[in-house]
Order: C-alpha cells, then sequence, then structure tokens
C-alpha cells in the first residue's frame, strides 16, 4: 500500500517502519500518513527511490489519523476554506452549491477544489457546473469540519440552508430532513422543529416507523432547546401525538405509554380539552395492549366525556373505537358491540371524518371488533359478514396496516369458533406482511404461533383476548 501511494518509489526504512507502526494495518491510515510524509519536506527523490536529509524527526509522522489528515489541511491552505465549506455542506456536495455559498471569485473556487482533487481529499465526477463531489472519507469531512470554528459554522450553516431552500424546493418537499439539520447547527431551532416533523410525516408515510420515530424525536430536542409558551407546547403534544403512530407499530409500548402521558400532562396543564380527550383516546389504546385494562376504560371514559362536553363527533368516534377495544378485552361483549357501533354512526361510513387515514382505521377496526363481539356471543353469520367487509375496505385502500389488522380479526373470529386451519389461511399473509414491514406489534405472529406450536392455548385465547399480563411479555412467551 505504502508503495502504490509513492508510485513504487522505496521509502526510506525508518519512515516505512514508523508508518506501519503508527497505522495498525488500517488502509486509510497507512493512506493518509503516508501522503503526510511525501508532503512534508523531509524527504527527497534519489535514483527512484526517496532518501532523508537527516534524522526523521520524532512528530514527522502524526499519531492518529485525526491529526494526519489536520496537518494535510494545514500545509493545504489556499484550499483548506473550500474545504471547511464543503464539510459543513455534508460528505456529498455540488458544484452549484457551494459556489453559491462559498462567495468567492470563480477562479479561486475552482483552484481550490482542482487542489483537494489532486490531493485526494475529495473525488470530483462531471465537470464544473455541473460537477457533484465527496469526501473521499467520512473521516476527512469530519476533520475540516472539526477545525471551523463555532460562529463561523452558524454562519455557514445558515447559508446553506437559505441556498438550499432557495434553490431545491424538490429537496425541501422530498428530504426536509437535510435542510432541518442545517436550520439545527445555524440555531434556527423553531424552523428545523418543524421540517424535523415534516420528515418524520414523510417517512412514517413509507411505514418507515423506526426512521419516523428518530425524526419525532428530533423535533421534539429542538422544541425542548425554544422559550416554553402556549403555542410550542401546543406543537410539542401533537408531536407526541404523531410520535405514538410510529412507536406502536413497532411494539415500542413502554416508551409510547411514556410518551402520551407527557402528552396528557401537557394537556392538562395548558387546559386544552381538544388534544386532552385525542390524546386519552390514544392511551386507551396503549394501557389496553399493555394489558391495564382498567386504566385504559379509565383513560377512554375520561376522553369520551370530555369529547360529549365538546360534542365533537370525530373525537368520540375515535374514543369508542378504543373502548370497544378495551371492553372486548375485558369480556364485555355487548357493551362493546354498542361503542363500535356509535363509532360508525358517528362517522356515518365516511361522511363525517376529517381524517381521511383516521377514516379507514375505523371503518375497519369497527367492523373487527363487532365481528370478535359477533364471534364471542355465538353470532358467527354476523361476525363472518363483517369480517368479509373489514377485509375488502383493508384492500381497497391496499393499507399494509389494515390488511394485517382485518388479518387478525378473521383469523381470530376463525378461532373462535374452533376453525384453526382456516385460521391459518389469513393468517400467514397478515404474518408475512409484519415481516416486510416495519409493523412489530404483531397479533397475527402471536396467533399463528399459539396455534401452530402451542395448542394448550388456544382454548384459554377463545375466552380472553389479554393474557393479563403486559403485551410485549406476551411476545416473549410466544
Amino acid at each position: 500500500m505504502i508503495e502504490r501511494v509513492t508510485l513504487g518509489k522505496a521509502l526510506p526504512k525508518e519512515a516505512t517502519d514508523r508508518i506501519i507502526e503508527h497505522t495498525d494495518g488500517i488502509p486509510l491510515f497507512v493512506e493518509e500518513l503516508t501522503k503526510t510524509v511525501l508532503e512534508s519536506g523531509l524527504l527527497r527523490e534519489q535514483k527512484g527511490r526517496y532518501v532523508l536529509d537527516g534524522p526523521l524527526p520524532l512528530l514527522a509522522i502524526p499519531m492518529t489519523l485525526h491529526a494526519s489528515l489536520m496537518a494535510r489541511l494545514d500545509r493545504l491552505a489556499p484550499a483548506r476554506d473550500v474545504a471547511q465549506i464543503a464539510a459543513a455542506i455534508g460528505r456529498r456536495f455540488s458544484y452549484e452549491l457551494i459556489s453559491a455559498v462559498a462567495s468567492m471569485p470563480k477562479e479561486r473556487l475552482d483552484e481550490a477544489l482542482d487542489y483537494l482533487v489532486s490531493a485526494e481529499l475529495v473525488f470530483r465526477h462531471g465537470a464544473p457546473p455541473d460537477a457533484e463531489y465527496t469526501f473521499k472519507h467520512a473521516l476527512v469531512q469530519d476533520a475540516a469540519y472539526s477545525s471551523l470554528l463555532r460562529d463561523r459554522r452558524r454562519q455557514l450553516h445558515a447559508r446553506i440552508a437559505m441556498e438550499l431552500e432557495n434553490r431545491s424546493s424538490d429537496l425541501v418537499q422530498q428530504q426536509p430532513e437535510i435542510l432541518a439539520e442545517h436550520c439545527a447547527q445555524a440555531g434556527l431551532m423553531e424552523k428545523a422543529a418543524r421540517l424535523w416533523r415534516r420528515a418524520g410525516h414523510n417517512t412514517a408515510n413509507r411505514a418507515a416507523h423506526r426512521e419516523a420515530s428518530v425524526l419525532f424525536e428530533k423535533s421534539l430536542m429542538a422544541y425542548a432547546a425554544l422559550p416554553s409558551s402556549s403555542d410550542t407546547l401546543g406543537e410539542v403534544i401533537d408531536i407526541r401525538w404523531d410520535l405514538h403512530h410510529s412507536l406502536y407499530p413497532l411494539g415500542e409500548l413502554a416508551r409510547d405509554r411514556a410518551n402520551l402521558e407527557s402528552a396528557k400532562h401537557l394537556a392538562e396543564g395548558l387546559g386544552d380539552e381538544v388534544r386532552l380527550s385525542r390524546v386519552l383516546s390514544r392511551l386507551t389504546y396503549t394501557l389496553g395492549s399493555l394489558g391495564d385494562l382498567a386504566g385504559a376504560v379509565d383513560a377512554g371514559e375520561r376522553a369520551l366525556t370530555l369529547a360529549e362536553q365538546r360534542n365533537d363527533d370525530d373525537v368520540k368516534a375515535r374514543v369508542n373505537m378504543m373502548l370497544a377495544r378495551s371492553r372486548y378485552g375485558r369480556g364485555d361483549y355487548e357493551r362493546a358491540v354498542g361503542h363500535a357501533r356509535q363509532a360508525l354512526d358517528l362517522l356515518h361510513e365516511g361522511n363525517g371524518a376529517h381524517d381521511a387515514t383516521y377514516l379507514t382505521f375505523a371503518r375497519v377496526s369497527a367492523r373487527v371488533w363487532l365481528a370478535l363481539c359477533h364471534a364471542e356471543l355465538g353470532r358467527f353469520d354476523e361476525a363472518a359478514v363483517l369480517g368479509q367487509e373489514a377485509t375488502d375496505i383493508a384492500r381497497g385502500m391496499n393499507d399494509p396496516e389494515e390488511m394485517i389488522f382485518a388479518g387478525f380479526g378473521v383469523g381470530r373470529m376463525r378461532i373462535i369458533r374452533g376453525n384453526p386451519e382456516f385460521a391459518v389461511e389469513v393468517l400467514e399473509p397478515a404474518l408475512a406482511m409484519c415481516r416486510s414491514a416495519e409493523f412489530q406489534s404483531t397479533f397475527p405472529e402471536l396467533l399463528l404461533v399459539l396455534e401452530r406450536r402451542m395448542p394448550r392455548w388456544a382454548g384459554p385465547m377463545r375466552h380472553c383476548f389479554y393474557w393479563k399480563r403486559p403485551f410485549v411479555r406476551r411476545q416473549q412467551v410466544a
């Protein structure tokens, strides 16, 4: 590797030994330290090899890769400023963007970029003004970036954010997280928070819930850096609502409970009954999944009272849906039927919902819980019709989450009826969808494992959907 960098010209043994000793065979380190020695001015060529004019100084070869890269950048003084600007933009950067941010004469910029390319610190693809550049390694970018003073960093990131927003509307819409990072580094925390939330929505819409949860958490951290006000606290509650819809599919139920509890306390402190009733409706669902059925019903009843006081049909529909599930878990099937029916009546089969995504969920979910309740009560014909309707609606919307849930409902209904072989027919496709997407709270997987590998549990499962223990615990047992 050393000889490849020196183009076959041998180094003095002392220099070669020092490089090998300090690099531990790490390829990038070998290359960088060799180049450091070649650029140090300590060597000269003689008869096709390099020789030392005197003893090799003790510190001629930096002891760390970072120090090596910094030493090389220091020797590239004319190009160092450009390297720093590029590092602030990112690992990859375009000629168009760096020319806008650098605000220097074209000749000077071109010379600096050529210098960085010839030094093999960055690679170039294409020719200016359409060229794209890439730092050879992330460590090279880190070294250049770390040499920036704090104020200079903030100025650069603010300029980069402004140029990105002005020049690339597609990026702002499709990858707002990139703009959010620059805004955060520039100290524009409120703008960064909103961009991260938008990025979370984009990612959640692709069912990439783990990525979405990280983006929502970044948004919350950005808001935490801002002065507290009723407006910002309201935004925080809404982001925690969004975060819930990514944590739950991941099976992160303990985190989700803490997330919703935090949103609940904030809403109570603001006296915001609209947000409070909405948060309580989802807390009902999460508590039920954790096996806290009493807590779930209490939260649901409180949410329903608040919604009725405000005559908010949309929230009443949501709360009734959650209560149907919780009442079912407690074996209170007739009251669960009443809640599910009321939810559908309030939504008028689609005319009363303000949220199209929730409308799909409600139309499928209400039928699933109605089907399960009728099955538990021995009304299998009604249950079969409702199960088929739920499946048809989910397929028509081509929504993986709703198709999984419909499959769970039909499979569970068939288990209750005593037809496990027919249950497997719908549970297996649902299980496959769970594995292909980020849906870790997988009821179908639990039921399929119970029927095939733990048949002794089939009977008890017919009588109680919940095991009187937390959902995560049920997964571990399965």
